[in-house]
């Protein structure tokens, strides 16, 4: 009772609750990935991320064919909170070589896993990584959790954590030039992201995709209505994904349907 629970708990949330089964296969080996016009090869860490990456499951996941859709060739993307680099090879490949895709992980395994997946496919020109914070401030450090590779940042002085340099989108536009494309993915830290790109936001409008943490939020002070407010949501049309409706339907994006809890993944142009 107790197991089925915290299935359901879990599920409302928008998460799934799933078994790693036991694998002989030795670890990391590369996968190859076909993916809404795009193939790739994929370096898989350990059976977690053979979980997480399946290149058939993702091949179901409408999410992948809507952010594919708002990339066009030459396009220039910034992915924040890149993890493993399974979008960034993604990404790189759906820009071509007149694109730059640059991938930004608070987690420095992550940052090492993502730059061996740009040497693996040959994208090392055109894609690169880097182990930073974005926040709202460029100044100072933030710490973050290392209990798994989806790592969060850590305000409370009573929490564990590691500490990352700081940055911020608006300075990374100083330093590579504008965005196109904004992609976030920070575990309830997306208002502080969105806060640092105020400038890009206003002077370029760049197409968002956005993954929307809805449970954790209320961690670093923040709500559905102000990630809106922040990232000019506003301003914007396209799709979402509500994963504790149904993962694999979009849905016309609108402002009042944001969850208030669980995961939404948004795909918006401006309007």
């Amino acid at each position: 009772m107790l197991k089925s629970a915290i299935r359901r708990i879990v599920n409302g949330a928008g998460f799934e609750v799933r078994r790693i089964p036991k694998s002989t296969r030795a670890y990391p080996f590369v996968s190859q990935v076909a993916l809404a016009g795009a193939e790739f090869s994929f370096w898989v860490k350990d059976a977690e991320a053979e979980q997480w990456y399946n290149p058939e499951e993702h091949r179901r996941l409408v999410e992948n064919q809507l952010l594919a859709d708002l990339i066009t060739p030459g396009a220039r993307v910034l992915d924040v909170g890149c993890h493993h680099g399974f979008y960034l090879a993604f990404l790189a490949k759906l820009v071509g070589p007149n694109g730059f895709v640059l991938g930004v992980d608070i987690n420095p395994e992550n940052v090492m896993i993502a730059q061996a997946q740009l040497a693996l496919n040959g994208l090392a020109g055109q894609c690169e990584v880097l182990h930073r914070a974005a926040s709202a401030s460029a100044e100072g450090e933030l710490r973050y959790s290392d209990f798994s590779s989806n790592s969060m940042v850590v305000l409370s002085k009573e929490e564990r954590g590691i500490t990352v340099q700081r940055t911020m989108v608006d300075h990374l536009c100083s330093i590579y030039g504008d965005f196109d494309v904004l992609m976030v993915d920070v575990e309830g830290f997306e208002e502080e992201v969105l806060k640092g790109a105020r400038g890009l936001l206003e002077r370029v409008r760049p197409k968002l995709a956005v993954e929307l943490h809805s449970d954790f939020l209320p961690r670093y002070g923040s709500s559905p209505a102000s990630v809106a407010s922040a990232g000019r949501f506003s301003d914007y049309a396209g799709k979402m994904v509500l994963r504790s409706v149904d993962r694999n339907k979009s849905l016309p994006f609108e402002l009042e349907a944001l969850p208030k809890h669980g995961v939404a993944n948004l795909f918006l142009s401006p309007i």
